[in-house]
């Protein structure tokens, strides 16, 4: 199985961008980034080829535990990338989250 590297890569760098952005204002983003640093160097240089399990990719517990949720952007750049890191996208459920998105 394969990850789509594209998708990868512009995640890592999107939720990279945004967890700068915040790491000032937000010590837990500083925390998510300092966390997460290795996975994002990794991804926006396309040498993650094979999908992460979802207990190995550290950061989601800082957006119910932390006030990190507020942060709608962060929230929603953090799942695209959780999502690309397992290869959610090629999962029959994602397929049938997003067709019933689409309809609403």
């Amino acid at each position: 199985m394969t990850i789509n590297l594209d998708s990868l890569e512009r995640s890592a760098i999107q939720l990279r961008n945004l967890l700068e952005r915040y790491q000032h204002q937000a010590p837990a983003a500083a925390l998510v980034l300092r966390e997460l640093n290795g996975v994002l160097e990794r991804a926006a240089k396309r040498e993650i080829t094979a999908p992460m399990k979802p207990r190995d990719i550290p950061g989601h517990r800082y957006f119910t535990e932390t006030p990190l949720g507020a942060y709608r952007d962060l929230e929603a750049a953090y799942a695209s990338f959780y999502v690309a890191l397992i290869d959610g996208q090629s999962s029959e459920a994602f397929r049938m989250l997003q067709a019933e998105m689409k309809r609403s």
